[in-house]
């Protein structure tokens, strides 16, 4: 019996952020993603360094034209696209900075 990765790809679009806009070179496009902030401290040298980490999750097929170096907008903030990297299941997770 095989995952049923698309069951599993539609219910993380449950938690999509509304309003995100990726800004593709024909014009602004609404796209469905949910947006993550993870924070990491490591310990380098004696000193505490904070990492913050932005994702941008969604369907493949509604992200595959994203490309290294785009711009996504939500609430106000501007994104700029370091990552895009499908997982082979019809899942991708793009890494994001706010630019």
């Amino acid at each position: 019996m095989s995952f049923p990765f698309d069951d599993l790809n539609k219910a993380c679009l449950e938690i999509a952020d509304e309003g995100v806009i990726w800004i593709s070179p024909t014009g602004p496009v609404p796209v469905t993603v949910a947006i993550n902030t993870d924070f990491e401290t490591e310990n380098a040298d004696g000193y505490e360094v904070k990492t913050e980490t932005i994702t941008a999750e969604g369907l493949t097929t509604d992200l595959k034209s994203i490309k290294r170096g785009d711009v996504l907008k939500h609430g106000g903030i501007t994104y700029e696209v370091l990552t895009n990297e499908p997982d082979g299941h019809g899942w991708t997770i793009m890494e994001i900075e706010k630019a």
